[in-house]
Parts: C-alpha cells; sequence; structure tokens
C-alpha cells in the first residue's frame, strides 16, 4: 500500500473519539470562532481571534496563535511526506516534531 492510499483511507476511517471534540455548529470557544464539521484533537490550543472554517481537521498537539484562519477542509497536524532516497529507494520519514501555527507580521 502507497503512503498516500494508506493516508487517505486512514482520513476516511477518521472518526472523533471521546478524546477531542467534534463541532456540529458555530461555536465561540476560547475566544475563536470553529464552524460546524471541525474536529480538534487532544490537547490542541487555539489563540483568540482565530477562525476555523467548516470541516477542518486538526490532530493532537497542535498549537495555533492568536488571529489565524484555517481554511475549509485543512488538515493540519497530520503526518507529512518528508522522503529521502537511500540505496536508490524512496524511505519515508515520519515527523516527529510538534506543530505551533502563529501569525506572522510584516
Amino acid at each position: 500500500m502507497s503512503f498516500i492510499t494508506e493516508h487517505n483511507q486512514k482520513f476516511l476511517e477518521f472518526r472523533p473519539t471521546i478524546r477531542g471534540r467534534y463541532f456540529t455548529e458555530k461555536q465561540t470557544y476560547a475566544g475563536c470562532v470553529i464552524h460546524p464539521g471541525v474536529y480538534l484533537g487532544q490537547n490542541v490550543l487555539i489563540g483568540p481571534g482565530t477562525i476555523i472554517y467548516p470541516n477542518a481537521v486538526i490532530y493532537d498537539g497542535v498549537e495555533i496563535g492568536r488571529n489565524c484562519v484555517i481554511d475549509s477542509g485543512a488538515i493540519i497536524g497530520a503526518e507529512g511526506f518528508s522522503t529521502r532516497m537511500e540505496d536508490g529507494k524512496a524511505i519515508r520519514l515520519k515527523n516527529v516534531a510538534k506543530l505551533k501555527l502563529e501569525m506572522g507580521l510584516r
């Protein structure tokens, strides 16, 4: 099974559990706006003023700073596509760092 097939299958089977929270209606939550269909995993931190549009999935342990915008259907904190070549074969590298998003000022 290829990585893409495996990842997409994992997403299709993904269901909110008691560990996280699935939003069924638009809510103000901890100073931010969360639209219907959003799933927040365990230990997700969201700063005030952030907007998360419908059907986004935020996996466990992600930190989102203040005044960020997460678009509809975004998947944040899922396993990445990092690979490297070793002995002529592509080796998949697992991402193990914590993900933190912040709004940049210019």
